[in-house]
């Protein structure tokens, strides 16, 4: 089953409503971290119902409605290069929860942003609602920013996981780790983990 946030710390959500009448204003105090389980490539492997690298040509934010309310919600289209799971498709579209509107902001710290002009590598899970969309597995540790290196250098690939905080358990309970920054590893490196996977191989 796809991995979800455990929790969220106090002020992890940040909301601005604009109403017809006049700005309204609502931003708890931010800790700036959601809080889950650690995921490693293996299991954000079997986790993903398509796996690609491409390079993001949109990103933009559209509105759905939600019980009384609105909820932004940006949706990005990856122009996909390779297929390593599912597909094949010219493009895929990612649909995650938050963005900024002229009439609404929300933001859920840990959730990916893909930037146009930019080569991912992504892990995606078919979006519950939105049957022709997916979302990010594991939040921010599906989203492998790709960075080409000179004729001769390995490209290489690395995770923003800054806004996660991991969950572990031991004979005392829960405790939280925060993430450590993510230093980029080599993009085969990455790839051999799941290209082994999904032959079935242990990494």
């Amino acid at each position: 089953m796809p991995q979800r946030p455990i929790g969220m710390r106090t002020g992890v959500l940040t909301l601005l409503a604009v109403t017809a009448v006049g700005t309204s204003l609502l931003v708890p105090t931010v800790s700036r971290a959601t809080i889950m389980e650690r995921v490693s490539l293996a299991e954000l492997t079997h986790q993903a119902s398509a796996i690609v690298i491409g390079r993001v040509e949109s990103s933009g934010v559209r509105l759905a409605v939600r019980g009384q309310g609105l909820e932004p919600q940006t949706v990005s289209r990856l122009s996909v290069s390779q297929w390593l799971l599912g597909g094949p498709a010219p493009s895929v579209s990612i649909r995650e929860i938050g963005g900024v509107s002229d009439q609404i902001a929300m933001r859920i710290e840990g959730t990916p942003s893909y930037r146009p002009g930019e080569e991912v590598l992504v892990f995606l899970c078919r979006d519950a609602e939105h049957v022709n969309d997916f979302r990010t597995c594991g939040m921010a540790q599906g989203k492998f920013t790709i960075v080409r290196g000179l004729p001769g250098v390995p490209s290489v690939a690395w995770r923003d996981l800054s806004e996660l905080g991991f969950a572990r358990w031991d004979e005392r309970g829960m405790s939280v780790d925060a993430a450590s920054p993510s230093a980029p590893v080599q993009l085969e490196a990455v790839l051999d983990v799941v290209r082994q996977t999904l032959a079935g191989a242990t990494p």
